[in-house]
C-alpha cells in the first residue's frame, strides 16, 4: 500500500468543505465572485504543480492551454453545444497542447525548456490576437445563463474533483514514477522507466486540467466580454506562484496559495500596482521563510510533532519493557541470520 501525507490531505479537504459553506454567510456577490476566480488558479496551480512539484518539468506556459480551454469554451457555447460537451471538448483539444510541449521536453530541460515553453506562450497570445482582435470574443450567450450561485458551486465541485484526483495520481505507482523521474532522470532510465512516456502523460493530464480551468472562468463570466488578457504573461505567472506559495508537490496547496494571493489581489483590482506588489511581496516572504511553501512546512510540522511524541512515550517506557523489545529485535535478527546462512548453504 502506497501512503500519503495525511496532513496535507485532510487539511485541503478541509479547506474546500469550509469553501462550500461560505455561502450560507455572506451575500456579497462580489466576494463569491472573487472566490470563483480563487478556485479557477486553485485548478490552474494544481494542474501546474502535477508537472512541476511531481514530474518535474519546467512549463513556464501553463497559460497557453488555459488560455485555449477558455476561448474554445465560448465558441462552443456560441454554437449552443451543452455546457458539460462544451466543458469536455474544451478541456480535450487543450490536452493536445501537451503534446506541442513534449517535443522540446524530448532535447532539452531546466532552464531552456522553461524558455522554450515562455515563447510558445506569447506565440498563442500573437495568434488568438490575430484571429479575434483586441477585442477578443464575446460569447454573448442566451440559452443558458448560470446564476452566480449556481457558478460558484460548479466551480468548487470541478476544482475539488480535479485536484484530489491530481493527488491521489501523484501518490500512485504512476506518481511514483513521475517522482523518480524528477529526483533523478538518469537512474530513471536505468531502473527501466520510459521517461518520455512519463512526461507526455504528465503534460496532457496536466494540460487537460489547465483547459478545465480555463473554461469554468469562461463558464463564469460567459455573459460578459471575453478578453485577449487571457494569454498575458500576469494571469500566467499568477498560477506559477500560487503553486510555489501553497507548496510544490502537494497538490492541495493550490487552495491555500490561491486564497493568499488572488483574495487581497481582487480586493485591490483598482490599485493594479498595489495587487502586483501584494502577491509579490507574498513570494517573497514564502521563498525567504518556508522555502518548500506553506503546505509542506505544516505537513513538516505535524511530523515533527508526532516523532517528538513518540521519543516522549519510549522514554516513559520502564528499562525492563525496553530491554523486553531489545530481547525481541535481537531474537528476530537471529533468526533471519540462521535463514540466510541456511539458505546460502543450500545455493553452495
Amino acid at each position: 500500500m502506497i501512503k500519503f501525507s495525511k496532513t496535507v490531505l485532510v487539511t485541503g479537504v478541509a479547506f474546500y468543505i469550509a469553501m462550500a459553506l461560505i455561502p450560507q454567510f455572506t451575500k456579497s456577490l462580489f466576494f463569491l465572485a472573487v472566490m470563483i476566480f480563487v478556485l479557477v488558479f486553485a485548478m490552474f496551480a494544481a494542474a501546474w504543480d502535477f508537472t512541476y512539484g511531481v514530474a518535474g518539468i519546467i512549463n513556464l506556459g501553463p497559460g497557453v492551454a488555459y488560455g485555449i480551454g477558455s476561448y474554445l469554451f465560448v465558441y462552443f457555447a456560441i454554437a449552443h453545444y451543452p455546457p458539460l460537451l462544451a466543458f469536455v471538448l474544451a478541456a480535450a483539444i487543450s490536452s493536445l497542447t501537451g503534446f506541442i510541449f513534449w517535443i522540446p521536453s524530448i532535447r532539452t530541460s531546466g532552464g531552456y525548456l522553461a524558455i522554450v515553453t515562455l515563447i510558445l506562450l506569447v506565440v498563442a497570445g500573437e495568434i488568438a490576437l490575430a484571429y479575434t482582435g483586441d477585442g477578443g470574443i464575446s460569447a454573448s450567450i442566451t440559452y443558458y445563463a448560470p446564476t452566480l450561485i449556481q457558478s460558484y458551486y460548479v466551480t468548487l465541485g470541478i476544482a475539488f474533483v480535479s485536484t484530489l484526483g491530481l493527488f491521489l495520481l501523484s501518490y500512485s505507482r504512476f506518481g511514483l514514477r513521475l517522482k523518480a523521474m524528477r529526483d533523478d532522470e538518469v537512474a530513471a532510465k536505468a531502473v527501466g522507466i520510459d521517461v518520455y512516456l512519463y512526461k507526455l502523460v504528465a503534460l496532457v493530464v496536466s494540460s487537460f486540467l489547465l483547459g478545465v480551468s480555463g473554461a469554468s472562468a469562461a463558464f463564469f463570466i460567459n455573459h460578459s466580454h471575453f478578453d485577449f488578457g487571457i494569454f498575458n504573461i500576469t494571469s500566467n505567472f499568477l498560477g506559477i506562484v500560487i503553486s510555489v506559495i501553497g507548496g510544490p508537490a502537494t497538490i492541495f496547496g493550490s487552495i491555500i496559495g490561491s486564497l493568499i494571493v488572488e483574495l487581497p489581489a481582487n480586493y485591490l483590482t483598482s490599485y493594479s500596482t498595489y495587487a502586483i506588489l501584494s502577491y509579490g511581496a507574498t513570494l517573497v516572504v514564502v521563498v525567504l521563510f518556508l522555502r518548500r511553501g506553506i503546505l509542506n512546512a505544516l505537513a513538516g510540522l505535524t511530523k515533527r510533532i508526532g516523532d517528538r511524541r513518540l521519543t516522549v512515550i519510549y522514554a516513559n517506557v520502564g528499562t525492563a519493557g525496553r530491554e523486553k523489545s531489545l530481547d525481541a529485535s535481537v531474537r528476530a535478527w537471529i533468526k533471519i541470520k540462521k535463514a540466510f546462512e541456511k539458505h546460502r548453504g543450500a545455493l553452495a
